[in-house]
This record gives C-alpha cells, structure tokens and sequence, in this order.
C-alpha cells in the first residue's frame, strides 16, 4: 500500500527576514568574481517602471513558528554559491 500523502492549502514564506537592494546583489555578485559591477553595468533611471518593485521583503514568521525553520546561510555565502554553481554546474551546489 503507498504512502498517504496529506494535502494542505497552508503557504509557508522561506526568506531570512533580511532585505537586500539589487545593487547590494550585483555588487556581491560581481565581487565574487573579482570585478567591480559599475565597469560592467549601464544603469538608465528612464527605464525604471513607475510600477517596479522597489521593495521586496519575506516574513518567515510562520515557518519559523510552525515548522521551527530558521535560515542558515547568510546573503554573502547564498550568492556564493550561485556564483558557483553557475561555473561549475547545478550539482556543485
């Protein structure tokens, strides 16, 4: 007999309750790899949508009540590995 799976409607929110500007990721990001973004990146305020997403924060409030979760890798260490495992391949992650 398989396993009973049990379905749930509830969303939990995974974020380090951190925020972090996209300039502040591309600056890690270059940085990881030894360059400096502003040589490499052309910024044009014209271009900014009047309905971009100047803020974006997750609350992890409910997954570290109901399920005890608690982030533990930090912003710096996250971009990392995407830096890697971008060079390396998905399975160096």
């Amino acid at each position: 007999m398989g396993a009973r799976v049990r379905r749930s409607d509830v969303a939990f929110v995974v974020a380090s309750g951190v925020a972090h500007s996209l300039e502040e990721f591309v600056a890690t990001a270059f940085l990881k790899v030894g360059l400096d973004w502003r040589d490499h990146v052309d910024y044009d305020p014209s271009l900014v949508r009047s309905s971009e997403i100047m803020y974006s924060l997750g609350d992890p409030t409910k997954s570290a009540k109901v399920l005890n979760w608690r982030y533990t890798v930090e912003f710096t260490e996250i971009v990392a590995r995407m830096i890697r495992a971008e060079q390396e391949g998905a399975n160096s992650i």
